[in-house]
């Protein structure tokens, strides 16, 4: 699956040489201080995320409501690991060995749901197969559906689930809820809007199907974000908050604080 899903998003990619087809498509980059997941952190050090999204496909005056997504995060620091000395001591030190190497490449196929049918011009919903790939790693690769639904207004409510199908955390559901708003404060000045935006989330974790897990379900962590927009670029700043250290233990609670700046380019 995971072949096929990059042969068809790099040929989508290229498929506005096609005259009886049309796309739109975004590339982006972000910088961050961690990578952190549902609150679990899974890089401790900086990490480069690219992304390529294509869709807006149009065959002839045909829409296709069909997107996809290519992301990844390269590890730039180095993470930290911990190993034993001759005295049986634990000491922590700075693991390099995938530094400037992809720690994990998502390949998304959405299926957008409000282009078929909606109740509402605002409301906005969608379902995606999602692979999670670790390159480097010998770990099974993670296979999700994900629903997705919003709502245009000034607050912003979207509400997120995803359920693990394939992968060694198969049976695992996590659910989340977010709000949020944005202001342009500046338009048309010499680089681009300037905008100010802030938004939180929470998030529910359930592993009842899970198997060889420990770990309770139950409300997980819950995040703010705020970030300055200037055109293309942004600045941000996100904190993570554990709820309940039996979902989220102290162990995969190793970051507090997130910082972030990135850019983007749609054509």
């Amino acid at each position: 699956m995971k072949s096929t899903l990059l042969a068809s998003s790099l040929a989508l990619a290229g498929i506005c040489a096609v005259p009886a087809f049309a796309a739109d498509a975004e590339v982006s980059i972000d910088f961050k201080t961690a990578y952190v997941a549902t609150g679990t952190t899974c890089l401790d050090g900086w990490v480069a995320q690219p992304n390529l999204w294509v869709g807006g496909i149009k065959a002839g005056e045909t829409e296709i409501p069909i997107s996809f997504d290519v992301w990844g995060c390269m590890d730039l620091e180095g993470y930290d690991d911990y190993a034993t000395d001759e005295n049986g001591n634990e000491y922590k030190f700075k693991n390099n060995k995938h530094k400037r190497s992809f720690e994990e490449i998502d390949l998304e196929v959405c299926l957008d749901l409000g282009a078929l049918w909606t109740p509402d011009e605002a409301f906005s919903w969608s379902i995606s197969y999602v692979e999670y790939d670790y390159p480097g790693y010998d770990w099974n690769a993670d296979n999700l559906l994900v629903f997705a639904m919003g709502y245009d207004c000034w607050l912003n409510p979207s509400f997120k689930a995803k359920y693990r199908v394939g992968g060694d955390s198969k049976g695992m559901l996590e659910a989340g809820f977010e709000i949020g708003h944005s202001e342009t404060i500046a338009e048309g000045t010499a680089v681009g809007d300037i905008g100010i935006g802030v938004a939180a989330d929470i998030w529910y974790v359930n592993r009842d199907d899970v198997d060889d897990t420990d770990l309770d379900s139950g409300l997980a962590c819950a995040d703010v974000t705020a970030k300055l927009t200037v055109g293309k670029c942004y600045v941000g700043c996100t904190y993570v908050a554990q709820i309940d250290d039996d979902v989220l233990t102290d162990e995969a609670y190793d970051v507090e604080w997130i910082a972030s700046f990135g850019a983007a380019y749609g054509f």
